[in-house]
């Protein structure tokens, strides 16, 4: 394994070289590894747009100060709300104007109405958050996904425990109900057609869709590959879905996978030397936009982008990219990072290329997912 790492790491420095030169991949066409830094982008929205994501001072689970982040997309704001637990996502319903702000292996998560309070609700008992949940407007309930709490946060007992959503009601935060999710260690979710997408990480990951109103199994889709780890959900529509994985194997890569639900799994490909060297551990977030698919690389320091037809466009050095959000007022994606203190980076499609200039005025988007309101 020494062997493998080494080598490993010989290919992160070979990139690293290839990407500080700006060198070009054959069949991209101009450059896109370039670096544009426009200072603060022009815009002539007048809508104030606010970007929410978690932060923390310190490592995870032992901080002495985490909550929640909020910065002006396209104006000047850097507020921090202190909270109990790190926020790990933010989900929003425009129908009553509500968020969730959802911990991860933590105990607390908090909603907020308008600009009201936060209120503050609990995992169940013996269970952690476990980063993500989903607006059922037309029940009027939330559901969320938790792990069972075990001495080492990330213990292998979770990848093997039956996987079970719990539903809270929305006027009252509290559990008044729950159901499988048909695999293992559930993490992230969306809803679709009244149908429940849910990415089981845990041993024989897969994905499940789930009739809300019966609760039962609409189809499986299972990855049938020991290493990978089933994460994250980006919509495109009813039939097709963008899922990002881990690799439980730190010297084999990651993937993005196309799903639909009549073919089954794609995945995304990119020449190899590149996949070794830019797909370390896991994709964090995925987002989907003028038909390209991003996806954040924090242990390879890097952005990646592909056509959504599977088609490699390239990549971009970003120091601990993390966070993706899509901006209106930009018609870009924004990029936050795990470094306190760091700027964010847009992201524009221009004719079939990805460029990337820094936002000066946007600082501390240090959480794994960001939403932008």
């Amino acid at each position: 394994m020494k062997k493998n790492l080494n080598r490993r790491k010989l290919i992160q420095l070979a990139v690293s070289g290839f990407l500080a030169q700006s060198c070009k991949i054959p069949g991209l066409g101009r450059d896109i590894f370039s670096f544009f830094d426009k200072g603060k982008e022009k815009t002539s929205s007048k809508t104030n747009e606010y970007i929410y994501s978690g932060y923390r001072v310190g490592e995870p689970y032992k901080t002495e100060e985490v909550g929640l982040h909020i910065g002006g997309v396209n104006h000047s704001l850097n507020k921090k709300v202190k909270l109990k637990n790190e926020i790990h996502s933010i989900v929003y319903s425009p129908q009553d104007d509500s968020k969730l702000f959802i911990s991860k292996l933590d105990k607390y998560s908090y909603c907020q109405r308008g600009e009201g309070e936060f209120i503050e609700f609990s995992a169940v008992k013996d269970h952690y958050f476990y980063g993500h949940a989903a607006f059922d407007n037309l029940r009027n309930v939330i559901y969320t996904t938790q792990a069972k709490i075990t001495k080492n946060r990330h213990d292998e007992e979770q990848e093997k425990s039956l996987g079970k959503i719990f539903i809270y009601s929305v006027d009252t935060l509290e559990v008044i109900g729950e159901f499988e999710t048909f695999g293992s260690d559930p993490h992230d979710l969306k809803i679709v057609n009244d149908e429940l997408v849910v990415c089981n990480g845990g041993v024989d990951s897969n994905v499940a869709f789930i009739n809300l109103e019966t609760k039962k199994l609409v189809k499986s889709f299972p990855i049938n590959e020991e290493n990978i780890s089933l994460r994250h959900c980006e919509i495109i529509d009813s039939e097709n879905f963008i899922i990002a994985s881990l690799s439980r194997n730190i010297v084999s890569p990651c993937g993005i996978y196309l799903l639909n639900k009549d073919k089954g799994f794609i995945q995304y490909r990119m020449p190899k030397k590149l996949e070794e060297a830019l797909a370390l551990r896991q994709f964090l977030s995925v987002l989907y936009y003028n038909g390209v698919v991003f996806a954040t690389c924090p242990a390879a320091n890097n952005v990646l982008a592909w056509k959504l037809t599977g088609e490699f466009i390239g990549a971009h050095s970003i120091t601990s990219a993390n966070n993706l959000s899509y901006s209106p007022t930009y018609k870009g994606v924004i990029v936050g990072t795990g470094l306190l203190g760091s700027h964010a980076h847009l992201l524009k499609v221009i004719d079939q290329n990805v460029v990337v200039s820094k936002l000066n005025h946007l600082k501390d988007l240090t959480g794994s997912h960001a939403t932008i309101i």
